[in-house]
Protein backbone atom coordinates (compact mmCIF):
# COMPACT_ATOMS: atom_id res chain seq x y z
CA UNK A 1 0.00 0.00 0.00
CA UNK A 2 0.99 3.76 -0.37
CA UNK A 3 1.51 6.53 2.02
CA UNK A 4 -2.29 7.50 2.18
CA UNK A 5 -2.53 4.17 3.70
CA UNK A 6 -0.40 4.40 6.92
CA UNK A 7 -2.57 3.34 9.68
CA UNK A 8 -3.05 1.89 12.88
CA UNK A 9 -4.34 -1.23 13.43
CA UNK A 10 -4.81 -4.68 11.15
CA UNK A 11 -5.27 -4.59 7.64
CA UNK A 12 -8.62 -5.95 7.45
CA UNK A 13 -9.97 -2.61 8.86
CA UNK A 14 -9.23 -1.13 5.81
CA UNK A 15 -9.83 -4.07 3.32
CA UNK A 16 -12.42 -1.80 1.45
CA UNK A 17 -10.23 1.47 0.70
CA UNK A 18 -9.38 2.70 -2.91
CA UNK A 19 -7.84 6.14 -2.94
CA UNK A 20 -7.28 7.15 -7.28
CA UNK A 21 -5.33 9.30 -7.61
CA UNK A 22 -4.45 11.61 -10.72
CA UNK A 23 -1.63 13.74 -11.84
CA UNK A 24 -0.54 15.99 -14.73
CA UNK A 25 1.95 13.96 -16.72
CA UNK A 26 4.22 16.65 -17.35
CA UNK A 27 5.63 15.63 -20.98
CA UNK A 28 4.90 15.06 -24.13
CA UNK A 29 6.46 11.56 -23.94
CA UNK A 30 4.04 11.17 -21.59
CA UNK A 31 0.94 11.67 -24.01
CA UNK A 32 0.13 15.06 -22.13
CA UNK A 33 -0.12 17.61 -24.81
CA UNK A 34 -3.21 19.32 -24.09
CA UNK A 35 -4.85 21.02 -20.83
CA UNK A 36 -3.92 19.07 -18.12
CA UNK A 37 -6.87 20.67 -16.41
CA UNK A 38 -9.42 19.90 -18.04
CA UNK A 39 -7.99 16.33 -18.08
CA UNK A 40 -8.62 16.61 -14.67
CA UNK A 41 -11.92 17.74 -14.30
CA UNK A 42 -13.05 14.96 -16.60
CA UNK A 43 -11.32 12.41 -14.22
CA UNK A 44 -13.37 13.86 -11.50
CA UNK A 45 -16.67 14.32 -13.12
CA UNK A 46 -16.29 10.27 -14.27
CA UNK A 47 -15.42 9.62 -10.53
CA UNK A 48 -19.02 11.05 -9.25
CA UNK A 49 -20.67 8.46 -11.56
CA UNK A 50 -18.80 6.03 -10.17
CA UNK A 51 -20.21 6.68 -6.41
CA UNK A 52 -17.45 7.62 -4.47
CA UNK A 53 -17.19 8.77 -0.63
CA UNK A 54 -14.98 11.61 -1.44
CA UNK A 55 -13.63 13.48 -4.52
CA UNK A 56 -10.77 16.10 -4.06
CA UNK A 57 -7.66 18.07 -5.25
CA UNK A 58 -4.36 19.07 -3.31
CA UNK A 59 -5.06 22.72 -3.34
CA UNK A 60 -9.06 23.07 -2.02
CA UNK A 61 -9.38 19.73 -0.37
CA UNK A 62 -12.40 17.06 -0.42
CA UNK A 63 -16.24 16.95 -0.61
CA UNK A 64 -16.74 17.91 3.18
CA UNK A 65 -15.02 21.53 3.95
CA UNK A 66 -15.15 23.66 7.09
CA UNK A 67 -18.13 25.89 7.98
CA UNK A 68 -17.22 29.60 6.97
CA UNK A 69 -19.40 30.01 10.29
CA UNK A 70 -17.74 32.33 12.45
CA UNK A 71 -20.51 31.61 15.40
CA UNK A 72 -19.87 28.87 18.14
CA UNK A 73 -23.46 27.00 16.70
CA UNK A 74 -22.44 26.85 12.99
CA UNK A 75 -21.14 23.55 12.56
CA UNK A 76 -23.99 21.84 14.40
CA UNK A 77 -26.18 22.99 11.35
CA UNK A 78 -23.61 21.96 8.84
CA UNK A 79 -24.72 19.44 6.25
CA UNK A 80 -22.31 16.82 6.27
CA UNK A 81 -22.79 15.16 2.98
CA UNK A 82 -20.64 15.01 0.35
CA UNK A 83 -20.89 18.00 -2.33
CA UNK A 84 -18.93 16.59 -5.72
CA UNK A 85 -20.56 20.01 -7.35
CA UNK A 86 -18.54 22.00 -5.38
CA UNK A 87 -15.28 20.14 -5.81
CA UNK A 88 -15.59 20.35 -9.43
CA UNK A 89 -16.77 23.78 -9.95
CA UNK A 90 -13.72 24.56 -7.49
CA UNK A 91 -10.93 23.02 -9.16
CA UNK A 92 -8.93 25.73 -10.95
CA UNK A 93 -5.14 24.28 -11.35
CA UNK A 94 -4.46 20.67 -12.37
CA UNK A 95 -2.45 19.25 -9.42
CA UNK A 96 -3.48 16.24 -7.95
CA UNK A 97 -6.91 15.14 -7.61
CA UNK A 98 -8.17 11.91 -5.93
CA UNK A 99 -11.22 10.00 -5.47
CA UNK A 100 -12.13 7.72 -2.70
CA UNK A 101 -14.18 4.44 -2.76
CA UNK A 102 -15.19 2.37 -0.62
CA UNK A 103 -16.53 -0.73 -2.49
CA UNK A 104 -14.48 -2.95 -4.45
CA UNK A 105 -17.05 -2.77 -7.71
CA UNK A 106 -16.70 0.97 -8.03
CA UNK A 107 -13.69 1.41 -7.90
CA UNK A 108 -12.16 -1.14 -10.15
CA UNK A 109 -15.24 0.18 -12.89
CA UNK A 110 -13.75 3.37 -12.40
CA UNK A 111 -10.05 2.51 -13.25
CA UNK A 112 -11.26 0.26 -16.11
CA UNK A 113 -13.03 3.64 -17.39
CA UNK A 114 -10.37 5.71 -16.92
CA UNK A 115 -8.10 3.56 -18.69
CA UNK A 116 -10.51 3.30 -21.56
CA UNK A 117 -11.01 7.44 -21.46
CA UNK A 118 -7.19 7.40 -22.22
CA UNK A 119 -6.84 11.06 -20.41
CA UNK A 120 -3.05 11.50 -20.59
CA UNK A 121 -2.77 11.51 -16.89
CA UNK A 122 -0.83 9.77 -14.52
CA UNK A 123 -2.92 7.78 -12.48
CA UNK A 124 -1.69 5.77 -9.31
CA UNK A 125 -4.41 3.15 -6.81
CA UNK A 126 -4.01 3.69 -3.45
CA UNK A 127 -5.24 0.46 -1.71
CA UNK A 128 -3.97 -2.96 -0.34
CA UNK A 129 -1.45 -4.79 -3.34
CA UNK A 130 -4.46 -7.14 -3.58
CA UNK A 131 -7.09 -5.08 -4.00
CA UNK A 132 -4.46 -3.03 -6.49
CA UNK A 133 -3.85 -6.23 -8.21
CA UNK A 134 -7.60 -6.94 -8.90
CA UNK A 135 -8.28 -3.14 -9.90
CA UNK A 136 -5.63 -3.36 -12.61
CA UNK A 137 -6.55 -7.05 -13.84
CA UNK A 138 -10.18 -5.81 -13.93
CA UNK A 139 -9.18 -2.84 -16.04
CA UNK A 140 -6.44 -5.07 -18.39
CA UNK A 141 -3.35 -2.86 -17.23
CA UNK A 142 -0.15 -4.49 -15.92
CA UNK A 143 1.02 -3.25 -11.85
CA UNK A 144 4.18 -1.12 -13.04
CA UNK A 145 5.24 -0.49 -9.44
CA UNK A 146 4.43 -1.07 -5.64
CA UNK A 147 5.32 0.71 -2.31
CA UNK A 148 5.21 -0.82 0.79
CA UNK A 149 3.63 0.70 4.04
CA UNK A 150 5.98 -1.13 6.67
CA UNK A 151 4.16 0.50 9.71
CA UNK A 152 5.58 2.28 12.25
CA UNK A 153 7.66 1.01 15.36
CA UNK A 154 7.03 1.20 19.22
CA UNK A 155 3.43 2.38 18.13
CA UNK A 156 0.74 1.02 20.77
Amino acid sequence: MTNTLHRYGKAESFFDDYIVFSLPAKSKAAGQTGDALAAQKRFMQIAAEYKPVSLGDALHGGTLRPTRSKSIFGHWGKRNRPNFKKVLEGMSKAGTMAAVFDKRENAEAFVKRIKEEDLGLSVNISSSIENTKNACAFAGIPRHSIAYSLGFENVG
